[in-house]
């Protein structure tokens, strides 16, 4: 009798597996080029605020200025450690290249870092990280921040 069962149960597992990979690869679809347009923007806000920094500027003050563009579980996250200063020199963001697909981002941000920081003769630090955004509220929020050495 179990043995009858197994066929219908993998046929019925597999038609459920297809339909989730279908539902899927519709929702990048579905985002539309003014959706792709206001997560580009964000993306880039985020980066602006994030891997920018002025001589004695606090990490964790940077929440409420990104609060608006990341999900309270990726604020919790993100922001919970020890607070940690700039101590040295600005960090500027030298290069930022954003390329969008579908609800994610890839970002890859080119920093110049200040001489007192640095640890080669290479004045600048290249950093990649993938951006996972979700709609909430009607908006775009960033809901995964995962750097690309972590993939």
């Amino acid at each position: 009798m179990k043995k009858s069962l197994l066929l219908p149960g993998l046929l019925v597992v597999s038609c459920l597996i297809t339909f989730l990979m279908m539902l899927n690869s519709q929702s990048d679809k579905n985002i539309g080029e003014d959706d792709r347009h206001d997560i580009k923007l964000r993306a880039e806000k985020f980066a602006k605020i994030m891997y920018s920094m002025r001589n004695g500027e606090s990490y964790n003050s940077k929440k409420e200025k990104v609060k608006h563009l990341i999900t309270d579980e990726l604020a919790q996250k993100i922001f919970t450690e020890k607070d940690s200063y700039n101590i040295s020199g600005d960090i500027n963001i030298k290069e930022l290249d954003v390329q969008p697909s579908g609800a994610s981002v890839d970002l890859k941000v080119v920093q110049s870092i200040p001489a007192q920081i640095r640890t080669s003769d290479d004045d600048t630090r290249t950093l990649n990280v993938e951006l996972k955004f979700v709609k909430k509220n009607d908006q775009w929020m960033i809901d995964q921040f995962i750097p690309v050495e972590d993939k």
